[in-house]
């Protein structure tokens, strides 16, 4: 399974936009974030994606404990493995956690690069002679403003 930019960002937003300081697996959920493979409240087991990329918020520091001690490992997040390789929620659900400054400049830098690309897909469908039209006016803003 591959990190998907997009989700890392949807996570970061709702870790972010969550209206209390620290949040919780619950206020994940919430906020439309899938945390467990089934969500009929006796499933532990973590779904793949969330999983993946909540290791990755852990492994580059981007949040920490609601006393701002950083997690040395999944365990210390409240997740254990199974010898297939599933992860599961032993103590995640009583965890509350803080995004980090690190974390608000990732979700800052994948927010920029996410309207970056969505400019450049939209410069990409203009037909030429709008491109041509907009780069042109542009130009000719510039040279008045110099004169």
């Amino acid at each position: 399974m591959s990190i998907e930019n997009l989700y890392l960002r949807e996570l970061l937003i709702a870790i972010e936009e969550n209206d209390k300081n620290l949040t919780t697996v619950k206020d994940l959920e919430a906020l439309g974030i899938k945390v467990y493979l089934n969500n009929n409240g006796y499933e532990c087991r973590l779904d793949a994606k969330f999983h993946l990329h909540f290791q990755l918020l852990v492994e580059e520091g981007l949040i920490v404990d609601c006393d701002l001690t950083p997690y040395k490992t999944m365990g210390e997040a409240g997740v254990m493995f199974d010898s297939y390789g599933d992860a599961w929620d032993i103590e995640l659900c009583c965890k509350m956690f803080w995004l980090t400054a690190k974390g608000r400049e990732r979700l800052s830098t994948l927010t920029k690069s996410e309207v970056g690309k969505h400019f450049e897909d939209d410069l990409k469908k203009l037909p030429a002679k709008a491109l041509t039209t907009i780069v042109t006016e542009s130009i000719k803003t510039g040279l008045k403003n110099l004169f």
